[in-house]
């Protein structure tokens, strides 16, 4: 009886947990989100697969499907043609002040704009990231937005202000103690060094 009793609590608390907060996304959206990094193409097909039923979803559901599918395309290396699909998401969220999904909406609009070849507007769209991202934790995103940035840099010969950043991702990488990601930061560096003299 007692056990019981401590089971009904318990899934009174979770469903309590369950509705507090942050709407539940359609599993189908937290598969391909967990695929985006490492099956892309498959979270591309299945945000294709679904994209009829987003139709009848709240709007905070379509443009998280919105937002994932520039995701997918982006880990896809499909390259972006167009601001029409990020801008909308980006607004949405700037709207709604989404600490959750603003930071990583920003991360994507300067990955779009990054393919349009408009670097000042790529650079602009990954400092509002960087700004976008709570002060405190460690975050791999941040990393990424240092790397965006770095090689933007690097690209257009403005080698110091690469070797600034890089030094920056260096610093989220020993924090996250991604050995893979100081590996690729340390090239980076060597290649701005190597540059610069």
């Amino acid at each position: 009886m007692k056990a019981t009793i401590q089971s009904l609590l318990l899934i009174c608390v979770l469903l309590c947990f369950c509705h507090c907060g942050h709407q539940p996304y359609p599993q189908s959206l937290m598969m391909a989100d967990s695929l985006a990094s490492a099956c892309p193409d498959s979270a591309v097909s299945l945000l294709k697969s679904i994209a009829g039923t987003m139709q009848d979803e709240p709007e905070a559901t379509r443009m998280y499907y919105r937002l994932l599918c520039i995701k997918a395309n982006d880990k896809a290396y499909i390259e972006h043609t167009s601001d029409s699909l990020i801008l909308p998401v980006l607004h949405y969220y700037i709207e709604k002040n989404d600490k959750r999904h603003l930071p990583e909406a920003y991360y994507y609009a300067g990955r779009v704009y990054r393919d349009l070849g408009d670097a000042p507007q790529a650079l602009e769209y990954f400092e509002e990231a960087l700004e976008a991202l709570p002060e405190e934790g460690k975050y791999p995103l941040k990393g990424k937005i240092y790397s965006q940035m770095g090689m933007l840099f690097l690209y257009q010969g403005l080698y110091n202000e690469a070797l600034g950043v890089f030094k920056k991702r260096h610093i989220c990488n020993v924090e996250l103690k991604d050995s893979v990601g100081m590996v690729y930061t340390l090239r980076d560096m060597a290649d701005a060094y190597r540059n610069i003299t």
